[in-house]
């Protein structure tokens, strides 16, 4: 077993499962409800402390709400902030941690990233990156059994990306791509 610790609890989010439930809880209580009626396949959520974006990663995460235990797999893209590469970075943790608890890696789907020629293990552009790690936490609410495909990018063109994407998701995959969305612009 190969755990990728927290790099940003504490900061970003509370470092303690007494502090962190109740937090991203209520998030998730706070959101509207959705007017839709299917539940989507892919989301696109804020990647900021949480005192800066919880109640919109909130609205995002409670879209899956209803997905609960059907919540199997999810594709979880985020972009580097401290380490500059081409391509895409996996890792070779079996689980990523947060203080709600270890989720696990879906190794088959990040084997099958890996054969693509864009896609490489970086375990440097995981280490310190909290793009994917702060999205974690309102999964592990969600259905804390959902494996997650975590992958880091770096520079990269989108076809090549799309074709990644392409092959991994499937019907009983999600899509979650972490963004800054934006820094206070209007």
């Amino acid at each position: 077993m190969s755990v990728r610790t927290p790099a940003v609890a504490g900061r970003f989010f509370p470092d303690t499962r007494e502090m962190l439930e109740p937090t991203v809880a209520g998030h998730l209580a706070a959101a509207r409800p959705s007017s839709r009626r299917a539940v989507p396949r892919a989301i696109i959520g804020p990647h900021a402390g949480y005192a800066f974006s919880g109640p919109i990663a909130g609205t995002a995460f409670a879209m899956l709400q209803p997905l609960g235990p059907r919540l199997r797999r999810v594709i979880v893209i985020g972009p580097s902030h401290h380490v500059v590469f081409d391509g895409v970075a996996t890792s070779g943790a079996t689980h990523f941690r947060t203080p709600l608890g270890d989720m696990v890696v879906d190794r088959h789907g990040v084997e099958v990233a890996e054969r693509h020629a864009v896609v490489e293990q970086r375990e440097a552009a995981h280490a310190p990156e909290h793009s994917i790690e702060t999205h974690l936490p309102f999964l592990q609410m969600i259905n804390p059994d959902a494996r997650i495909v975590p992958l880091v990018t770096g520079q990269c063109d989108e076809r090549p990306l799309a074709h990644l994407l392409d092959e991994l998701w499937d019907d009983e995959t999600v899509l979650c791509v972490s963004s800054d969305l934006s820094h206070f612009e209007d």
